[in-house]
């Protein structure tokens, strides 16, 4: 790398560990006695309350942990430095710490308002996949037992899965009776492909690749070469939109199956014309300030962050792991420079889309409201910027600022 290519990788780099560094500062992994302000680290039966409360900022157990977990560990390996695997191990050391505590705290509450309701259930992949992604990664230098089990539970609910189409595709009960949402291939093939790898059972890679093979059937719209949303199979109708978000959990569902399938896999080539032409679809989308919109085929609604992240790192790792030509890193580079513009100097970042739901109505989507730091995208955000900080290792990036 030239001095100038060395320079640059650095302000990059520096950009995500703002990110990753406001995270970990506005974290904690404790229990709270509202009554007396008391901040308990390590908990014993002796402690325990009915007031006891969890104080997990930031490290909660949903899926947006998940990611963030993720998306840590990707920063040890850009950087080397150790203390961001710390971060996720600490994390889930203290889950399995404290699930009986969580367990009789849980008593079938809301499992999204209560901080690990989705470690004590698992009806959908929301709850799992992507948290056990990161188990699975921590497993594979802290082999505990109980991550051990925990990941086996999570293999077996997913192979065992009974809400499906007749063709096996994954499907959830709302809005409609089946609706297939472009989200849960992410959330089933993150853990699906890591799992295939580690246990060598090919049954993993076969459910990851027939959730692909399917979502992509239901959900491209050949026309506009994007996805929807969702699929309802009752109406064999798509929904209204074609959601930023949504697209990123396909693309990024994708690049993971392709990280860890064999490079013989006989599916392999397919499955790379399929991740071809999602990058050659949305790229015909990309603003001229390299961002996505909220809805991709509506000009009038909003750059989003999240989505363009999720985007901007399925891209780059095309690139990174010679899946696609080099000359499509300017839709990465393009997109990472747009995104940097929502990205303060403390590591805020700002216009990432709150959660959200399928709606039959494209003003849902449009008008759906933004935050800064939203805990959905940071993750997203932080894997983004690492994954082009490797790309300026091995490419010319100059050549593709224009």
């Amino acid at each position: 790398m030239s001095a100038q290519q060395i320079k640059v990788k650095d302000a990059e780099l520096k950009i995500i560990k703002n990110i990753s560094e406001n995270v970990i500062e506005n974290s904690s992994l404790d229990f709270l006695v509202p009554s007396s302000g008391k901040i308990i680290t390590h908990l014993d039966r002796s402690d325990y309350s009915e007031e006891l409360k969890i104080n997990a900022d930031n490290n909660t157990w949903h899926y947006w942990n998940g990611l963030l977990n993720l998306s840590m560990l990707k920063m040890e390996e850009v950087t080397g430095e150790e203390r961001y695997r710390t971060y996720v191990s600490d994390h889930i050391e203290f889950a399995f710490e404290n699930v009986d505590v969580f367990r009789e705290q849980y008593k079938d509450q809301n499992k999204w308002a209560y901080p690990f309701g989705q470690l004590i259930v698992m009806e959908d992949f929301d709850d799992c996949g992507a948290m056990g992604a990161s188990v699975l990664e921590i497993y594979r230098e802290d082999p505990k037992e109980e991550y051990r089990e925990y990941i086996e539970r999570v293999g077996e609910f997913m192979l065992g899965f009974p809400n499906r189409m007749d063709d096996g595709t994954y499907v959830r009960n709302r809005p409609k009776v089946t609706t297939v949402w472009g989200d849960d291939l992410y959330m089933s093939v993150v853990f699906l492909s890591r799992m295939g790898e580690l246990s060598g059972d090919s049954r993993y890679y076969d459910e990851a690749i027939l959730q692909v093979e399917n979502y992509t059937k239901h959900l491209w719209d050949e026309n506009a070469s994007i996805f929807y949303h969702c699929y309802y199979p009752e109406l064999g109708k798509n929904g209204v939109a074609h959601w930023l978000r949504g697209n990123g959990w396909m693309m990024m569902a994708q690049t993971e199956l392709l990280k860890y399938l064999p490079e013989n896999h006989p599916k392999r080539d397919q499955l790379l014309s399929m991740l071809y032409n999602q990058i050659i679809g949305v790229s015909r989308y990309q603003s001229s300030r390299g961002l996505w919109y909220q809805v991709l085929d509506y000009n009038d609604s909003y750059l989003e962050s999240s989505g363009s992240a999720m985007l901007i790192y399925s891209i780059a790792t095309a690139v990174n792991e010679g899946w696609i030509d080099e000359s499509y890193a300017g839709i990465a580079l393009k997109g990472w420079i747009g995104l940097c513009e929502k990205i303060n100097a403390d590591g805020s970042v700002e216009d990432i889309c709150v959660g959200t739901n399928v709606r039959d109505y494209i003003s849902y989507y449009t008008r759906r409201m933004t935050l800064t730091n939203d805990i959905h995208g940071l993750g997203a955000i932080i894997l983004a910027g690492a994954e082009i900080v490797k790309m300026m290792e091995t490419c010319d990036v100059y050549k593709f600022k224009q």
